[in-house]
C-alpha cells in the first residue's frame, strides 16, 4: 500500500493535535472501495513500556456500539420478530417513565434515534458501579459507594420508572442522546431474539463480518495480547491536565447495547463495509439494502446541520454524505466514518477519553475525498454580530443533567462564556438562540430552548440539559 500524497501533511498535524490533546495512542485506517488506502498509528499502546500500536490493536469503541444495536433491530425487523414501531412495551413491559402514560408512546424507533422525550439520566455509572471498585480513576460518588449499583435491565427499568426527573416532551418531539434508550434496546434484541445481546451479536454480526478480534467481553480481552492499555485524566489545580494509566475497564451488563465493544481498526473497517455496499461483508450478507438505507437516513435533526438516522449521525458533506459515530468512555475515543457515495470508510480508536478521534479522522477523510486536510465538518459560517449585553442575561445560568453534565453560562465582555469541566469555553453567536463553543482545535454547536418566551434548557452538542438556576450559581 503506497503513501497517498497527503500522508505526510497529514502525520504531521496528527502528531500535533495529539500533543496539545496528550492522546497516549491512536491507531487510524481508511480504506477505498473496500481496499486499504492508508493506515497509520500513532504513540504506544502502553506508554510506560513503549508497547507498539498496531491496526489489530484493540481499543474499546464506546458509542460507537449502538449502530451494531440498530443493526440487530434492524436484523431481527427483516426476520419478522419486529418492527420499529412497534411500542417498547410490546418487549420490555416493565418499562415505565417518570410521566404516567408517557411510556405507551414510545416505540423503537424513538429509543433508535434518541427520540423518547427521555432526559440524559444517572443510570450509566450505577451501571458500571461493580467494575468501577477499586479503581482510581473512579467517579468520587462511586468510589465512595454512595451509589446503588443497577446490575440487571430490570433494574434500569425500575431506576427509569421510578426515577426523580421530568420528561423533554412527547415522543417525536426532541432530539437528545440517551445511552438509556440503547440499553433498553439492547433488552429488546435479547427478548425478540431469544439470546443474549453479546451473544447474538456474535452470531450475527461480528462472525459473519469476520470480525475476529471483536467482543463484549472483559474476560476475553485479558486473555488478549495486543490491548491497548485504557488512560485516563486527571484535572490540576493549576488549570492543567495529567494523563496517566487506568487499566481497569468498565463494564455495565445492564447496559451493553449502549456502548461496551472492544474492537481493532481492521474489524471496524470491515465492518463498515455494511454501510458502503448496502449490507454485505464480502460474500455475507449483514443486512438488506432496505434496512441500510433506513439506518442511513436522518429521522430527527441534531441541529440545524446534522442529522440522526439509527445509530449514525448523518451530515451532508462537501456534495455527499458523511455518515459516522464517536465513543467514549474511560480510556476510549473512537470514530468511525462512511462517506458511500464516494467508497470511503474509516476508524481512528485511542486509548484515552476526549482524545480528537472525531479531527485526526476526518482528516484522513478528506485526504481521500480530495478535501484540503483541515477541510470542517460544518462550517458554522462567519462570526456574527451578538444581541447586546443585557439580551445575553436571558441565557445566564445553571444547567446541569441528570447524566452528570453541569455547563454555567456567563457574560464576558459582549460574549457568553461556557464553563464546564474545568473549562471555560468561549463562544460566537451563530444567530436566533445559538453560538459556537470553540474548545482547542473543535467547535461545538449550543442552541438555548424556550418555552412560554423563557429559557428552559440548552441543546449542547447532542444532549438537552436543563436549566437549574436562572442566575450563574456555585
Amino acid at each position: 500500500m503506497a503513501a497517498p500524497p497527503w500522508s505526510e501533511q497529514f502525520e504531521e498535524l496528527a502528531q500535533r493535535t495529539l500533543a496539545v490533546y496528550q492522546t497516549p495512542a491512536m491507531a487510524v485506517a481508511v480504506a477505498q472501495g473496500g481496499e486499504p488506502a492508508y493506515a497509520h498509528r500513532f504513540g504506544h499502546r502502553d506508554r510506560e513500556r513503549g508497547l507498539p500500536v498496531g491496526a489489530g490493536t484493540v481499543f474499546g469503541i464506546g458509542s460507537v456500539t449502538k449502530s451494531f444495536t440498530s443493526v440487530a433491530i434492524m436484523q431481527l425487523q427483516e426476520g419478522g420478530r419486529l418492527s420499529v414501531r412497534d411500542p417498547v412495551r410490546r418487549f420490555l413491559h416493565e418499562f415505565g417513565t417518570s410521566e404516567p402514560g408517557a411510556a405507551d408512546s414510545i416505540t423503537l424507533h424513538h429509543l433508535m434515534t434518541h427520540s423518547s422525550g427521555l432526559p440524559p439520566l444517572p443510570s450509566l455509572h450505577p451501571a458500571m458501579a461493580r467494575s468501577i471498585v477499586g479503581d482510581l480513576a473512579a467517579p468520587p460518588q462511586l468510589a465512595g459507594g454512595e451509589v446503588r449499583p443497577i446490575d440487571t435491565p430490570v433494574d434500569l427499568m425500575e431506576a427509569i420508572t421510578h426515577g426523580d426527573y421530568q420528561m423533554l416532551g412527547p415522543a417525536g418531539a426532541q432530539f437528545s442522546y440517551s445511552n438509556d434508550g440503547y440499553a433498553l434496546l439492547g433488552t429488546v434484541v435479547e427478548r425478540a431474539g431469544g439470546q443474549a445481546y453479546a451473544d447474538y451479536l456474535q452470531e450475527h454480526v461480528f462472525a459473519p463480518a469476520g470480525m475476529a478480534s471483536t467482543t463484549l467481553s472483559p474476560a476475553r480481552v485479558g486473555e488478549m495480547r495486543d490491548v491497548a492499555t485504557l488512560y485516563a485524566i486527571r484535572q490540576n489545580a493549576d488549570g492543567t491536565e495529567t494523563v496517566y494509566p487506568a487499566p481497569q475497564w468498565w463494564d455495565a451488563p445492564a447496559m451493553l447495547a449502549a456502548g461496551f465493544i472492544k474492537s481493532t481498526a481492521n474489524d471496524l473497517l470491515r465492518y463498515l463495509e455494511i454501510y458502503r455496499t448496502g449490507g454485505r461483508v464480502g460474500a455475507e450478507r449483514i443486512l438488506s439494502a432496505e434496512s441500510v438505507a433506513a439506518m442511513c437516513r436522518p429521522h430527527m435533526a441534531i441541529d440545524p446541520y446534522a442529522g440522526y438516522g439509527y445509530g449514525l449521525r448523518i451530515t451532508p458533506y462537501h456534495g455527499a454524505t458523511l455518515i459516522e459515530h464517536s465513543g467514549g468512555l474511560k480510556g476510549i475515543g473512537a470514530q468511525v466514518a462512511v462517506v458511500p457515495e464516494r467508497g470511503v470508510t474509516g476508524v481512528a480508536l485511542a486509548n484515552v477519553a476526549g482524545a480528537p478521534s472525531g479531527i485526526v479522522l476526518l482528516r484522513a477523510v478528506n485526504g481521500l475525498l480530495g478535501l484540503p486536510l483541515d477541510t470542517r465538518r460544518i462550517d458554522y459560517g462567519a462570526v456574527t454580530p451578538g444581541p447586546p449585553a443585557e439580551a445575553l442575561a436571558a441565557y445566564v445560568g445553571l444547567y446541569r443533567s441528570g447524566e452528570g453534565a453541569r455547563v454555567e453560562v456567563t457574560v464576558s465582555g459582549d460574549g457568553l462564556v461556557f464553563a464546564t469541566e474545568g473549562k471555560r469555553l468561549p463562544s460566537r453567536y451563530a444567530g436566533g438562540d445559538a453560538f459556537v463553543l470553540t474548545q482547542r482545535e473543535d467547535e461545538m454547536y449550543a442552541r438555548f430552548l424556550r418555552r412560554d418566551g423563557a429559557v428552559w434548557a440548552m441543546a449542547l452538542g447532542s444532549r438537552i440539559i436543563g436549566r437549574v438556576a436562572a442566575a450563574a450559581a456555585g
